[in-house]
C-alpha cells in the first residue's frame, strides 16, 4: 500500500509540474512564434489593474491574447472580454488553453461566448497560431 500511495504521489506531482510549465511554455512561444509582431506583456486596456491581458499585438485593432489552464483563469478571461466589449474598446481576443477539455461546462460555455477565437491547446496554437494571426491583420 506505501509503494501504491507513493506512485500516486509521484503521478500527481508530475501532473502538477505540467500544469505550472503552461505559462513558460506560452511565453518561450509568444517571444520565438511572434517575435516579430510589437508584443506588450501583462497590457491593462482599462484604469482597473485587475483586468490584465496576457499578452497585447498592436495593431488597427490590438490583439489581446489570454492564456487559460484552469477555471479560475476562465473566469477572470470571460469577465475582462466582457468588459471590454462593454466599454467598446476596438480590440480582437484570442485565447490559447493548456486543455480545452479540463474546463467545466460552465465555463467552456462562457469562454466561447466571449473570446472571438480560440485554441485548445497550446500544440493546436504552435501549429496553426501564426497563421491565424498573419490573417487577422492581413485584413
Amino acid at each position: 500500500s506505501q509503494i501504491v500511495s507513493k506512485v500516486s504521489n509521484i503521478d500527481i506531482l508530475r501532473r502538477e509540474t505540467v500544469k505550472s510549465l503552461f505559462y513558460e511554455y506560452l511565453e518561450e512561444c509568444m517571444t520565438t512564434m511572434l517575435e516579430k509582431y510589437n508584443i506588450i506583456r501583462n497590457f491593462a486596456p482599462t484604469k482597473d489593474k485587475q483586468l490584465l491581458v496576457d499578452y497585447k499585438i498592436e495593431g488597427s485593432r490590438p490583439l489581446f491574447i489570454f492564456g487559460v489552464n484552469e477555471n479560475t483563469k476562465a473566469s477572470k478571461v470571460v469577465i475582462s472580454c466582457l468588459t471590454f466589449q462593454k466599454q467598446k474598446l476596438p480590440f480582437r481576443s484570442l485565447v490559447i488553453h493548456e486543455d480545452f477539455g479540463t474546463l467545466s461546462s460552465f465555463y467552456r460555455n462562457q469562454i466561447t461566448n466571449a473570446a472571438d477565437k480560440q485554441f485548445t491547446s497550446l500544440e493546436d496554437f504552435k501549429a496553426e497560431g501564426l497563421e491565424y494571426i498573419q490573417r487577422e491583420y492581413a485584413s
